[in-house]
């Protein structure tokens, strides 16, 4: 049986601004130590993993020492003519759902490592209207 989508992890932002892949770079690393989850109901750190040509890869791990990784996700760039466009999405996840006796769902399954996820969008899309007035987000 095929996994069912969380109903988060569709989210995601998609921007258009002027500002150069290196400079979208830029900011995606310096927003990477301020973005972490909320410590009660959601840890998390974001962490920088990979790079490519057009793509940076980060993931979500949990706090601790042995840390444990929640979600990936990654911020591709795109440069169309003068205007980079930017998408960032989840590429995988980890679930978890409370179970009475191990058998019956209390509640609804919650997807970790979402609290950073949102943050770190949140974050990156003020650096992105700080250094460029004109961008578009949603």
């Amino acid at each position: 049986m095929a996994k069912q989508p969380h109903k988060h992890s569709g989210e995601h932002l998609t921007a258009r601004t002027v500002l150069s892949k290196e400079a979208i770079a830029e900011l995606a690393a310096a927003v990477v130590p301020l973005a972490h989850g909320n410590a009660w109901n959601s840890p998390g750190k974001v962490r920088f993993e990979h790079a490519s040509t057009g793509r940076l890869d980060f993931s979500v791990q949990a706090p601790g020492p042995f840390s444990m990784e929640l979600m990936t996700f990654a911020l591709t760039i795109a440069e169309v003519g003068e205007i980079t466009k930017i998408d960032i999405r989840v590429v995988d996840y980890k679930t978890r759902q409370q179970k009475y006796l191990g058998l019956v769902p209390v509640q609804s399954k919650k997807l970790l490592g979402l609290a950073a996820y949102r943050h770190f969008m949140s974050i990156f899309a003020d650096g992105l209207e700080d250094r460029d007035p004109t961008a578009t987000y949603r």
